[in-house]
């Protein structure tokens, strides 16, 4: 092809066809440059394909890492719950002097409730990696970046102290009612909960008080139910339930960004 428009250019040099020549280069000159220019646009066009494609992989991967935390947190909040409800029992037991029954071990083991709450943040710190303008969407990336910032430090901050509360109580208080945190399972029940994978779901956490009526009279015990159960609602509840919120409405835009 080169050969040809040379051919042409000499052709028209040796005629003295000046003129025609001149219109002929500036063609010529067009020609390479719109060539140049669509070679150009079907690089941005490849560029642009690949990083939708990109984008639409880190999408489907937050997607699939919201689902797993929402389920987790689920878990956590059911066995929260269980201990909130125990927690309710035992300060009516207490208040009202009604007498001890075999099932509030249960409830006193299930005050101890220390689900961690976590967030998986490997497909954020993927993201991260790679650069958040991969998310075309700037109003979503905005907000995943604001909601994992939040989750890096204010769950784990919280869930941290709540921790440190129960170990402080478990230090302090229960020594003077009862024998140990939780009371021993049979090898048969610790042989369950290992093939069950330590489904903590079946795990029963009993604690028996040595003396009922003595732990009546003890008003620090008190204390630490009530102020437990405050605590579970502003250090566990209250930020569990913001999560949960945050990651069910991201987890709506993210599917209405793959749909279109």
């Amino acid at each position: 092809m080169i050969k040809f428009f040379r051919k042409i250019r000499q052709n028209l040099l040796s005629e003295s066809k000046t003129g025609k020549y001149l219109k002929y280069v500036v063609g010529e000159i067009f020609l390479v440059v719109i060539g140049i220019l669509i070679a150009l646009q079907i690089n941005n066009w490849n560029e642009n394909r690949k990083l939708k494609i990109e984008e639409n992989q880190i999408l489907q991967n937050f997607k699939s890492s919201i689902n797993r935390d929402l389920i987790y947190i689920k878990k956590a909040m059911n066995r929260y719950n269980d201990s909130k409800e125990s927690i309710n029992i035992l300060i009516n037991y207490l208040q009202q002097d009604l007498p001890y029954k075999d099932s509030l071990s249960i409830h006193f083991g299930n005050i101890n409730a220390d689900w961690v709450l976590r967030i998986d943040r490997s497909v954020f710190e993927a993201l991260k990696s790679k650069g958040f303008s991969l998310i075309s969407n700037d109003s979503l990336k905005q907000d995943i970046i604001n909601f994992y910032s939040f989750a890096e430090y204010g769950l784990e901050d919280t869930s941290s102290k709540y921790s440190t509360i129960l170990e402080s109580a478990s230090e302090n208080i229960y020594g003077r009612h009862f024998d140990a945190l939780w009371e021993p399972v049979s090898r048969e029940q610790q042989e369950r909960y290992l093939d069950n994978n330590l489904d903590s779901e079946g795990i029963i956490n009993k604690m028996t008080p040595r003396d009922f009526q003595a732990l009546k009279l003890d008003h620090e015990f008190m204390y630490f139910l009530k102020s437990l159960r405050n605590r579970q609602f502003w250090l566990i509840r209250f930020p569990a339930k913001r999560i949960e919120t945050e990651l069910t409405s991201i987890l709506s835009r993210i599917e209405k960004e793959l749909s279109e």
